[in-house]
């Protein structure tokens, strides 16, 4: 007597897989592959499993795979009720790209006053950057300082000297990196910057590839 489990799929089970052609029809890959792994696990054809634990491993994974493509198949079937999607809890934020606003002082730029002028005007520009923070947006930024080199190559040497001043805005002294939603709204930020009412002067660029 042979007490092995039959590895036959039940009436039921074939009346599924024969009806992947009459509602709807699966990638012929995704068939061809899900019946040969069927015949090589005995589920079909009429061959024997050695193991009964084999048998029922694959007998699971047989109906998770099953299972998967009949739900392809019902997902598809022209008329069938479509899922209702459930609300998401993620809000994609806007689209933010990076800004360079860059510092300079010309000749019209007010220096803070000695001792404590210093630390009031930091203070200041520390108060700005912080509120800019505190609206969700990022934002870094340094002071430049005055110890630094123009480069550039002549005749295949490198030749350097003192950092050059613009003839119109002075020199460049300092830089934010902020997010802002467009140029506009980089803009808008920019304008409240202290440096500009100290007589300063700003350019905004975005920084490309962000």
């Amino acid at each position: 007597m042979n007490d092995e489990p039959n590895s036959e799929l039940d009436p039921a089970e074939r009346r599924a897989l024969e009806a992947w052609g009459r509602d709807w029809t699966p990638p012929a890959a995704l068939r061809d592959r899900t019946v040969a792994v069927a015949r090589e696990r005995g589920l079909i054809g009429g061959t024997k499993m050695k193991k009964p634990i084999a048998l029922i491993a694959s007998w699971a994974a047989a109906a998770a795979i099953l299972a998967f493509v009949v739900g392809l198949g019902v997902g598809r079937r022209p008329g069938a009720a479509a899922r209702p999607k459930e609300p998401s809890l993620v809000t994609t934020p806007a689209t933010q790209t990076q800004f360079a606003l860059m510092l300079f002082e010309s000749s019209d730029y007010q220096a803070p006053a000695a001792g404590s002028g210093m630390t009031d005007r930091v203070s200041d520009y520390s108060r700005w950057a912080r509120g800019i923070a505190e609206s969700g947006r990022r934002i870094t930024g340094e002071k430049l300082a005055d110890d630094g080199r123009w480069c550039r190559m002549d005749a295949g040497q490198l030749v350097t000297q003192a950092p050059v001043q613009d003839p119109i805005r002075g020199a460049l002294v300092g830089y934010f990196v902020l997010d802002a939603a467009s140029l506009d709204e980089a803009l808008e930020i920019a304008r409240t910057c202290p440096h500009l009412k100290y007589g300063g002067s700003a350019e905004v660029r975005a920084i490309e590839g962000t």
